[in-house]
């Protein structure tokens, strides 16, 4: 079974959270990949702070092959933004987020979703929710 925690904002478990298994540690600001993250990429953090104040992000992540370090320098950053429940649909579209990097100066391919959603297909293979369960690194 897989470590879940529970959240300050509405009470409910995130189960993204179990992708902790990556670091090693209980807390993902401790993880080596995210700190090479976050190093090879000031603008991330700018895209962590935007994305929270903008559309009010739970967390972010990254995916792909920066996240998995298999990434060449040309390669594009991916982001997945876990949303409250709450969120409008107007917040996951894909050009408020693209926007989100734009104002950022960092051109990704920015994903959001609700919580909740996230939570009901971890486990569905083929969704972006079981591929950053299993390669995602936390960034904020």
């Amino acid at each position: 079974m897989m470590p879940t925690v529970t959240s300050k904002n509405d009470g409910g478990s995130i189960a993204v959270d179990a992708v902790r298994k990556a670091a090693g540690s209980r807390d993902w600001r401790h993880n080596n990949r995210t700190r090479a993250l976050l190093a090879s990429e000031p603008k991330l953090k700018t895209i962590v702070r935007l994305a929270k104040q903008k559309l009010g992000a739970k967390q972010v992540w990254i995916f792909g092959s920066r996240a998995t370090g298999t990434n060449r320098p040309d390669s594009d950053w991916d982001i997945f933004l876990v949303l409250p429940n709450r969120a409008s649909d107007s917040d996951l579209s894909p050009s408020k987020t693209w926007a989100v990097g734009r104002e950022a100066g960092l051109t990704a391919d920015i994903v959001a979703e609700r919580d909740a959603e996230i939570r009901s297909t971890i486990n569905v293979p083929n969704t972006l929710s079981y591929i950053l369960h299993r390669e995602g690194v936390r960034v904020g």
